[in-house]
């Protein structure tokens, strides 16, 4: 096999790279030749062209996951050798996006508030590389249907919507089942694990600053009291209105009774 000149790879992308050459030359293969097996993989996603692949190798822009993972199946990669090469490409985008280092996630058992949590998922969705939101819907499952019912779509766990919010932490504490369906479409599927993040999650749901509107109001002794006083002078000045659209008091100061009638519609 001849020497195939590559594009050096970005900053981010050198340790993609060097995997993926290493795989491409182990198995003695060209572009072309590699090309050509990832046509008869059996997925029309992962048929790549030798031109593509030529580029993915060099890394100078990312490749998509698909293609990593069509080049590491075509070079007869194990898959611990897969797994590598698609860990090394999340760690790219994500250094790429340049996010993950902004949201300051703690750790799941250091988890406290709802800001934390909403940052810690976000997080994860980052770190493995923040693939479509199509995938991590569909990797999260549909609502189980009775047996025998017929239905036309699936029903996804996780709506669209929802799971956008939650990558964009939009929302300020998702439902748990949604936050489930969500570890799922990311790859977490352990039940301990699963247990961590809701045991953070019910922290993050007593957080008693996110209740109170995301931030304390600094306390005023006086407002109480003013707003006391306020109250009372609308009442007074109701009580006057009153009293002059029912007419004079008696000679014995007795005001007229007033009949309230009710005003909920008959």
């Amino acid at each position: 096999m001849r020497p195939v000149k590559t594009v050096p790879a970005g900053p981010h992308h050198a340790g993609l790279a060097h995997h993926l050459q290493g795989l491409r030359q182990r198995a003695g293969l060209t572009f072309a030749e590699l090309a050509e097996r990832t046509a008869v993989l059996g997925n029309p996603d992962l048929a790549v062209s030798a031109a593509t692949l030529k580029r993915a190798a060099g890394c100078r822009s990312l490749p998509k996951q698909n293609t990593v993972v069509a080049y590491a199946r075509g070079c007869g990669a194990t898959p611990q050798e897969e797994r590598k090469a698609l860990l090394l490409w999340a760690r790219a985008r994500a250094r790429g996006r340049g996010i993950l280092h902004q949201l300051r996630a703690p750790a799941v058992h250091n988890i406290r508030t709802r800001r934390e949590f909403t940052a810690a998922l976000a997080a994860l969705n980052e770190t493995i590389g923040a693939p479509p939101l199509r995938t991590v819907q569909q990797r999260a499952g549909t609502v189980p249907q009775p047996a025998g019912t017929a239905c036309e779509s699936e029903v996804f766990l996780l709506p669209l919507g929802t799971l956008w919010g939650i990558a964009n932490r939009k929302i300020k504490l998702p439902a748990w089942k949604h936050c489930e369906a969500f570890l799922r479409g990311c790859g977490v599927t352990g039940e301990r694990t699963l247990g961590h993040w809701k045991q953070a999650w019910k922290h993050a749901r007593t957080d008693r600053a996110a209740t109170a509107g995301e931030s304390l109001q600094p306390r005023d002794p006086g407002r109480r009291a003013r707003e006391a006083g306020r109250d009372t002078r609308k009442y007074g000045d109701f009580v006057r209105v009153l009293q002059a659209a029912s007419g004079q008091p008696d000679a014995d100061g007795v005001w007229p009774t007033l009949t309230v009638r009710s005003l909920k519609r008959s």
